[in-house]
Formats: C-alpha cells, structure tokens, sequence
C-alpha cells in the first residue's frame, strides 16, 4: 500500500499530497489527497497494479470515468479528473466525509418515515438524470450513498459496474453482477436488464431503510438471490406497523417482480414519493438538522425534503394563468444559515427563526413576466425580441421583482428573505441566475464588518444563488451577493428572482 501511495504521489506531482488510504475494493485502492492549489480534499482510486494487465479491469475502470464524467447532479458525487502513468490508473472525486447511508442505518437502525422518504427520493432524482442519459447504475445499495456531512443531501457513488443503455456487457452471458441482496429478479435469472434494475434495487434500499433489514434475507448469496424468484417479500407493515400503506405502496411497487409492473421512470418514484407523504401526512424531521434540501438541476428546482414533508401544492394565482408557477410550503423553525470558512461576508454560521412561509419552485420565467407586462404596462426589461418564455427572466430591477411578486399573489406575494433563500436552499443550488431577495445588505451578528460600499448598505439587496458561470466556490446556499437597488437593466444579465408568499394560501 506504502508503494502504491508513493507512485500515486509521482504522478500526481507536487500539487498533491497523497494523506492516507480509504480503503480497498476489489479491483482499486482509493487514497485521500490533498489538493493543495485548490485547498480541497479528494477521494483518489486508484486501479491496482495487479490489474492493469486484465483487458476487463481496465475497460471496467475506463467506464466507471467515461459514466461518471458528463453526469452533473446534486445528488451525484462528480468526477473531477482522470489521469495515467505508464500502468497506474487514477481517478479523483471530491472526499465526501460524512459517511454512508449503511453506516447510519448500522448506527441508527429503521430510520424515522420523513428521512426515508427524503433519502429515497434524493436517491431517485439521481437516477432520473442518469437514465436520461442512458446510465444504469445497476448497484443502488445503502454503501453507494454517501451523505454530505453539511447540507445531509444524499450522493450516489460508485459506477464501476454501470453501463450505458446501448453498451455491450463486460461480463459472460449469464454472468450475475452487483450486491446479491440489490439484484432484480430479472438480473439474477440472467435476463436483459434496463434502468428498472435500478428501481428495484432502490426499493430495496427503501424496504431497509425503513425495516433495517433487505425484504429477501437468507444465510448465504445464492439462497438470497433465488429467494426473491419465489414470490413477493413480506409486506413492510408487518414489520414495521407505523409506515403510512401510501408509502408501503411506493416500496412494493419499486419491488415487483416483473418490470412492467415496477414504476416505467425514476421521476415517476420520487412524484408518487410526494403523493404518498401528502397524502399520509408524514411531516419532515426538525429543520434544525440542517436537511433541508433545494435541489436545481437547470432551470428546474426539485425540492425533495419538502416533497418528502408532503406539504407541497401547485396553486394556480387569482384570475391567472399560473404560468408555470408552483409553491412549495416550507415549515417554520429554527434554521442554521451561513458558514464558518467562508468569505467574511458569509460567517459566521448562526441559527435564525423562519416561519412558515412558500417559495415559487422556480425562477420566474421570460413567459410569466411577460404576462406581467402586458397586465400592468411595465417596462420590458429584455433588449430586442422576447427570449424563450421558458428561460429564467433576467434584467429586472429589484422594485420591479417585488411589484411583479405582489401582482402575481394577491394575498402576500413578495420576495423572499435572503434567510429564507438560504433555508430552501441547503442542497448546494446551482441555478441559471442569481436571484433577487429582499434583504438589505447587513452583517451577520459576531460577524466581520462590511466592506467599504460606494453607498450605504441599506441602498443594496442581497442576491443569491450563482448563475451557470458562477465558480463552485461561489455557487453555494451561503454565499451573499449585492447590489444596489438603482441597478439598471443592462447591467442584470445573470439577475433573476422568484416569489414568496408569508403563508399558505387555500387555493
């Protein structure tokens, strides 16, 4: 192990610094290394020596990268680079610390209803982006998920046996790949497989969340694998009385034995993942956690902690179209906000006392506006033709951002604070602009002093979020922006917004 670090080191060059090894599997070593330039922790494997000469090993390694690579999603952990000298093969992604799902449930047992339905469905947006690009996992399990040890936003790993939808098998016809206990009936009879393997295996991880135990257990591999042939497993309420039959539902639907009786889509999952927890009343646990995830991919927010509250709603507003807009109500308590290693402008981490109140899912789109306009005769804030009505509008001025949100509902539109941004926001967004709030610049209390502004702060509002230029560094649920209210339109390119309401409305 001592000489494999070494040779990783040579390789990696004097940038990096080859700390410790993380463990081993069956075909690489991954080490943590220090990234020095970036001052960032990295989770490095490395595929052993032994195997460079196997043809599959390699290719095997090869396509964990190529999967990896162009994947770009919250709740997946990234690749960052892949490199080779002479037969040392490596990749490097982010260190993620905080765990496994499997060290919890080893720690915790059952896990409480709210958290497995987040879990769940954080998982299963995952693998919505993935089979959308023709991914398959092929081994969803509780160790392949690892937990942000900040915002708890769930990251799946591990796509060394992944295979896109049109590649050829790196196994044997017949060959069983994958954690026997994960394994769709289909997988273990040696059938053609597509992306509802993965569905199965994530009904699996739900039965065990909730259970703390794999609904076909045996003593030995073989015995699980064909116990599953016989028939449905037991029922999770047997096990487990207090899970809602909404949510039972969800898990024995994920389990069924033929695919076309499984959901056809992961998106499909994580909707009937909100329908069971509405339905049933399944509240989320204390926001004080720090769980609460908002989730972009795009343009789209997929909020799944408050999918999994069950207290989400499309509303249409008063004598409107709703033109696309969706609320989502989130629960009032304490919430932590800031950061402790930021800029000076982001510390220090601190809690605050939000009441309930909802958030449009999105940014306000092109189309919304334009409705907006054309009702009140405002100024249209795009040069030229009309952008895509899809797009996240930008070039609005602060004043005219909140009169839309105040025209838009009735009964309490507004911005949102910039503590209610960052409380829906924990799940690292990543957006297509930054966003208006109506916080006036301040500092945070025990905080460093503000910098030297042209004019005084209370003539600048906090913006959020990052557009899709915006560095990593920056595109955080923390870092504040600003800037002065007088801002002109010309000078909004990547400023959009979204609305608020104080409290859910009856619509």
């Amino acid at each position: 192990m001592a000489e494999l670090a070494e040779r990783l080191a040579a390789a990696l060059g004097d940038g990096y610094v080859v700390e410790k090894s993380l463990g081993a599997g069956g075909f690489a070593v991954v080490f943590l290394v220090k990234d020095l330039a970036l001052k960032r922790q990295l989770a490095v494997k490395v595929l052993s020596p032994d195997l460079t000469a196997s043809t599959t090993a390699l290719e095997r390694f090869r396509r964990e990268a190529e999967t990896v690579a162009p994947l770009s999603h919250p709740n997946i952990v990234p690749l960052f680079f892949i490199g080779q000298k002479d037969d040392l093969l490596y990749l490097a992604m982010p260190c993620i610390s905080g765990g496994s799902v499997a060290d919890r449930l080893e720690r915790e047992g059952p896990l409480p209803l709210p958290e497995v339905i987040r879990i769940t469905g954080e998982v299963a947006s995952a693998l919505a982006h993935a089979h959308r690009r023709g991914v398959i996992h092929r081994d969803i399990k509780p160790a392949n998920v690892l937990v942000d040890p900040e915002s708890h936003r769930s990251l799946v790993t591990d796509f060394g046996i992944a295979r896109t939808a049109d590649a050829s098998g790196l196994t044997g016809t017949g060959m069983i790949i994958g954690t026997p206990a994960y394994l769709s009936p289909e997988q273990v009879s040696g059938e053609a497989v597509d992306h509802r393997v993965d569905l199965y295996a994530l009904g699996v991880m739900a039965y065990e969340l909730l259970t703390g135990r794999v609904p076909f257990d045996a003593p030995t591999a073989t015995a699980m694998l064909f116990k599953r042939l016989a028939g449905p497993p037991p029922s999770v309420r047997t096990v487990r009385p207090d899970v809602p039959p909404e949510l039972e539902a969800v898990v024995m639907k994920c389990l069924a034995s033929t695919p076309a009786e499984r959901y056809e889509t992961a998106d499909e999952v994580l909707t009937a993942l909100g329908l069971a927890g509405s339905s049933s009343g399944v509240r989320r646990t204390p926001p004080s956690s720090g769980r609460g995830v908002w989730l972009k991919t795009g343009i789209a927010v997929v909020i799944l902690a408050l999918v999994a509250t069950g207290v989400w709603r499309s509303m249409r507003t008063a004598g409107r179209s709703d033109a696309g807009a969706v609320l989502v109500t989130i629960p009032g308590g304490d919430y932590p906000v800031g950061t402790d290693g930021g800029p000076s402008i982001t510390r220090p981490r601190h809690t605050v006392l939000v009441g309930e109140f909802q958030a449009e899912k999105r940014e306000v789109t092109v189309g919304a506006y334009a409705e907006f306009v054309r009702a009140t005769h405002a100024e249209v804030p795009w040069a030229g033709a009309q952008p895509d009505s899809m797009l996240p509008v930008t070039r609005v001025q602060w004043t005219d951002a909140g009169r839309y949100c105040a025209w838009r509902y009735h009964d309490g539109g507004r911005l949102p604070t910039e503590d209610e941004w960052e409380v829906a926001a924990r799940g690292r967004p990543r957006g297509a602009v930054w966003e208006w709030t109506s916080s006036p610049l301040t500092a945070y209390p025990g905080g460093p002093k503000l910098p030297a502004l042209p004019e005084s702060p209370d003539q600048y509002r906090v913006i959020r979020g990052g557009a899709n230029d915006t560095p990593d560094s920056l595109a955080t649920p923390w870092m504040r922006g600003y800037l002065p209210v007088s801002t002109k339109p010309a000078d909004l390119p990547n400023t959009g917004f979204r609305c608020a309401v104080s409290a859910p409305t009856s619509r």
